[in-house]
Formats: C-alpha cells, sequence, structure tokens
C-alpha cells in the first residue's frame, strides 16, 4: 500500500480508474476552517488512502464469501486467497499502466 501511494494522485487516479472504474470522488471529505495548503495536503493523502483501499477491495468476491450472501464480514474459508488473486493482478496491472505512461507509449 504504501508503494502504491508514492505514484503521482493523478496517474494513480487515472489508472485506478481504469482498473476499478471511478472509485468515487474524494472532493467532499474535508471541512472549511483549514488553510488552502493544509487542505490540499490532506486532500490529496485522502484520495492516495481511497484509491489504494479501492484497488484492495472486490464487491464481486466479497458478495461470494460473505456471511449469509450479503458481503460482510466474516468471511467464508477462501476469501483470502481469492482476494489476493485479484489484488495481485490489479497491482501488476496498475504498475504496467503507470510505468507505460512514464516511458510515454
Amino acid at each position: 500500500r504504501d508503494a502504491l501511494g508514492s505514484y503521482g494522485v493523478f496517474w494513480l487516479r487515472a489508472a485506478v480508474d481504469v482498473i476499478v472504474g471511478v472509485p468515487g470522488d474524494g472532493r467532499d471529505v474535508l471541512g472549511d476552517g483549514e488553510d488552502e495548503l493544509m487542505r490540499d495536503a490532506k486532500r490529496e493523502r485522502l484520495e492516495r488512502q481511497r484509491l489504494v483501499a479501492a484497488l484492495m477491495r472486490d464487491e464481486e468476491i466479497e458478495l461470494a464469501y460473505g456471511s449469509e450472501g450479503r458481503g460482510v464480514a466474516p468471511f467464508a474459508e477462501g476469501y483470502a486467497e481469492a482476494l489476493a488473486g485479484t489484488v495481485l493482478k490489479r497491482t501488476l496491472l496498475l504498475v504496467f499502466l503507470l510505468d507505460r505512461a512514464q516511458a510515454g507509449t
């Protein structure tokens, strides 16, 4: 998770959008009363966390392994393995996309 957070927010957002779709807009999570630089830093940190969290979840797997078929914890045996495979594929695709973007091809 920390390594994914080292990518620029713009590129991370673009790659996550391609991989999992738009995970939502994180712009409404901050209140007023903070100076602009503090708000921007906090917004960027929260957006990075939200984007990385979107890569680490899969609703279909949660529904398949969730208790009583509702997609909520506790999850059935095999959930971790199924999720790990999905996260690995997404992470490799993310790194590929960001590498291609950096290379300019």
